[in-house]
């Protein structure tokens, strides 16, 4: 009980306007089973549909034992389920009202407010404009700790690729401010949208009365919309996702794509640049020098910038062999410094020059470490460890990490089997940084961040 009442202690902002003056005898605002409610098995993340019928047509879900039926009426599953079981609290999940089986009443009572907001969470734009400097410590209805918006993530078998992107947009300050905001979703129609708006708001629950999220509704969503390119039982590759999510968001929201690419949103706006990408082609004929043939400039837009790790030394003595190989993050960003030249081979025997040099820096800098590759037997990953800093100094700019998706192997270094593993990210939240793994979260060392097996990077410019 005592947990309970924590929950109801910092109720939402809209509270239900409860008439001063009513008949006592009213069943509406005096029914005697709200002590039955149990807030501990209350669970609205999973998919809203009957457990019955399979239904998702006015469903309503039993606030005494948690599970969902359809209908109000007589002979629907609720209705006989409320008989069966002597369970008489229900809410309807779409709209939140309260009723009671199978007296059939609405229940109007402000206790119950906390269980409507844990369904439908809403933020007002000065809460969204706080909402990282108000993280503190709170306490589920089941006596455990969590902080809001750095709530661990289910994994719903191999979704560890899924769980690491979500909580990296959620450090995303814009595309979190504009996520938290349902109704900037008023002309869209896209699931996995209004699915990841849902779970956002649900991450950042201030009074959730679980320390955890599923995001069960939203991997369904992708699951559908992905063609099941993503889905769980899989083990998915977190930039794959990424590239596929940011440009369905993009799409779905109105932007466009291709040369005629004017129509920004959101996504374009915080995430893409352009570079000039120059480009030469020197082919050998015989014993000839190479001459360069053809030479061109352009400039493209990027979402991500994918950085080249020297490989792995094929030999190496026996002193290192366990030593892992490292390399500076600023090395490797020297490829888009505009002199630096990256030869790349074609299919003709030809070599193909490029430089990059960037022209416009996004608000949010994507970097994707590129670690796994295959040789003539099997996949296999790059070790190398990439030295970075929280706080990059390079191209006269300062970037601030933000997040750190990392790709931790199952098997020894020099296994040939070292693909094998899971992804956890790193995250900054308020000067700190922890490591979120699923459910595990965790503060970590900055130190500890910098010299992690990076698999993609975000930074803020």
């Amino acid at each position: 009980m005592k947990r309970e009442q924590h929950a109801t202690q910092e109720p939402p902002a809209k509270k239900l306007k409860v008439e001063q003056t009513h008949d006592p005898n009213d069943p509406r605002y005096n029914c005697p089973y709200l002590d039955t409610i149990n807030r501990k098995v209350l669970d609205f993340d999973f998919e809203k549909v009957c457990s019955i019928t399979l239904s998702n047509s006015n469903v309503y879900g039993c606030l005494v034992c948690g599970k969902y039926f359809q209908g109000r009426g007589s002979n629907t599953p609720a209705y006989i389920h409320s008989l069966d079981e002597n369970h008489q609290v229900f809410i309807h999940l779409a709209n939140g009202r309260v009723w009671c089986l199978p007296d059939g009443y609405e229940v109007i009572d402000p206790s119950l407010e906390d269980i409507k907001y844990n369904l439908n969470p809403t933020y007002t734009d000065e809460q969204i404009k706080n909402i990282e400097s108000n993280i503190k410590k709170r306490v589920s209805v089941t006596g455990t700790d969590f902080y809001p918006g750095l709530v661990g993530l289910n994994n719903i078998k191999e979704t560890d690729g899924v769980n690491v992107v979500v909580q990296t947009l959620a450090r995303i300050e814009p595309i979190r401010s504009f996520f938290l905001k349902s109704q900037n979703l008023s002309k869209v129609k896209s699931p996995v949208l209004f699915a990841f708006c849902e779970l956002m708001r649900k991450m950042f629950n201030p009074i959730s009365f679980k320390a955890q999220v599923s995001p069960h509704e939203f991997m369904q969503c992708v699951t559908v919309a992905s063609n099941k390119r993503f889905k769980s039982g899989t083990a998915t590759n977190p930039l794959d996702l990424w590239v596929w999510l940011i440009n369905h968001m993009h799409l779905q929201l109105g932007g466009t794509t291709g040369a005629s690419n004017n129509k920004q949103t959101i996504i374009t706006q915080v995430f893409q640049g352009t570079l000039t990408v120059s480009t030469s082609v020197s082919v050998t004929r015989g014993i000839k020098q190479e001459q360069v043939i053809e030479s061109s400039t352009q400039t493209i837009p990027f979402m991500f910038l994918t950085c080249d790790i020297p490989p792995v030394p094929l030999f190496k003595d026996e002193h290192a062999e366990k030593i892992v190989p490292q390399v500076s993050l600023v090395t490797l960003l020297h490829k888009y410094d505009g002199n630096t030249s990256t030869s790349v081979p074609t299919k003709t025997g030809d070599v193909q020059h490029k430089t990059y040099k960037i022209n416009k820096w996004p608000q949010y800098l994507c970097l994707h470490m590129n670690r796994f590759g295959k040789n003539n037997f099997y996949q296999e990953k790059n070790s190398t460890i990439v030295k970075s800093l929280t706080n990059l100094e390079w191209d006269q700019r300062q970037f601030h990490m933000v997040s750190n998706i990392c790709h931790v192997s199952n098997n020894e270094i020099n296994d040939q089997d070292n693909t094998r593993g899971s992804y956890e990210v790193n995250v900054s939240v308020n000067h700190k940084w922890y490591n979120v793994a699923d459910l595990h979260v965790k503060e970590v060392m900055a130190e500890e961040v910098t010299v992690s097996q990076s698999f993609l990077q975000f930074y803020k410019v």
